[in-house]
């Protein structure tokens, strides 16, 4: 919480002192400077991880038709969460009556109230984009295999609509926290460091990847359900070790240039 946050905080529920609005009295404004010396604001993740890292472990889980119910379920949601920067509570509540397939992939329609939902903003709608230049990579093909590995279980006395389902009998709908709890185990496969870095962090690393490539801010807050341009700055914007050297190695690369 910012000074400024603050002291409208306690102004608000507080009489005035010797005059003046309690958050503005002297003692409490060098109150706040000193926590803010002691303990300065800074952001949970100062820089995020490398999407490509996770990629390359998830193209070793192939072929869609060799793994595991497990495997495949890990799988899916991860690149799920990469390729539409959804929260953990929107894979949860995706649902197969609201599917709908597209010559370029698969689109979803949130009929659930969210996070974000509001009365003035129409339901959620993510895009599960088809990648043929990698079918170890391509979504459609494992959320397609998925769905034939998991037919069985659907119905009255199964699974229901909803997409994600238990790789355990008896294979209920999950909620998010096991959606989290399924990403984090496939970040930690990859090599990430999972002490510093929860499922959420996907939506900062993916959303952070797709604007170094040159994706418009317009289709990243699009894509993230973010309506303002400062959610993605603050919050979410991060560099990975790659991005920070870049600096550096332009400026040092000018000698190899003039030699």
């Amino acid at each position: 919480m910012s000074i400024g946050v603050a002291r409208s905080a306690i102004s608000s529920v507080h009489l005035p002192i010797d005059r003046c609005n309690i958050g503005s009295h002297p003692l409490v404004t060098k109150l706040l400077k000193g926590v803010f010396h002691r303990r300065p604001p800074c952001p949970r993740y100062i820089e995020t991880w490398d999407v490509s890292q996770v990629l390359t472990y998830l193209q070793h889980c192939c072929p869609a038709n060799s793994l595991s119910l497990k495997q495949l379920t890990l799988k899916l949601v991860t690149l799920a969460a990469l390729v539409s920067a959804d929260r953990g509570q929107t894979l949860a509540a995706l649902d197969l009556k609201f599917m709908t397939k597209h010559w370029n992939g698969f689109s979803w329609k949130v009929h659930t109230i969210l996070k974000t939902s509001s009365q003035n903003k129409p339901s959620r709608t993510c895009f599960w984009p088809a990648f043929p230049q990698d079918r170890r990579l391509c979504i459609v093909v494992y959320l397609k295999e998925y769905l034939r590995r998991t037919s069985p279980f659907r119905g009255k006395e199964g699974g229901g609509e909803k997409l994600f389902l238990s790789y355990r009998r008896p294979h209920r709908p999950v909620g998010s926290t096991t959606i989290a709890r399924w990403i984090k185990t496939v970040l930690e496969l990859a090599g990430v460091d999972v002490s510093t870095y929860s499922a959420h962090s996907t939506r900062g690393a993916s959303t952070s990847a797709a604007a170094a490539a040159g994706v418009s801010l317009t289709n990243i807050l699009k894509a993230a359900d973010w309506s303002r341009e400062s959610t993605f700055q603050k919050f979410y914007r991060r560099e990975t070790d790659m991005d920070r050297s870049a600096f550096g190695h332009a400026v040092l690369s000018t000698a190899l240039e003039s030699a």
